[in-house]
């Protein structure tokens, strides 16, 4: 049908993340990511620095499924944010994608 996305499965390893990918989508993100107020507010409250960020963006995991998200963003919420904006970024292209089948995470 005209205009719907195309369909695929989902990697049953995992999505696999290019380290390079990753922090070139987070330096085009980072300026707004560090002022947004899902991230910055609050983040005193809960232990919440853009450096652990930084340091976090820096050594993404190679293979990414729901626990491998879970511990390489662990810690507050606003990490997890952070992650989900920069892969938006990395992964984001001319149309949409749609990913078949089940996505758990812990």
């Amino acid at each position: 049908m005209a205009g719907e996305s195309p369909t695929a499965e989902w990697p049953s390893g995992g999505l696999a993340l290019d380290a390079w990918r990753i922090r070139a989508a987070y330096e085009r993100v980072r300026p707004a990511l560090i002022t947004d107020p899902l991230f910055a507010e609050d983040a005193a409250d809960f232990d919440v620095s853009v450096e652990e960020l930084d340091r976090w963006m820096s050594r993404p995991p190679g293979c990414l499924d729901g626990d491998t998200l879970w511990d390489w963003l662990g810690g507050a919420d606003q990490y997890r944010w952070a992650g989900l904006w920069v892969l938006a970024e990395a992964f984001a292209g001319p149309a949409s994608l749609r990913l078949a089948g089940r996505v758990a995470t812990p």
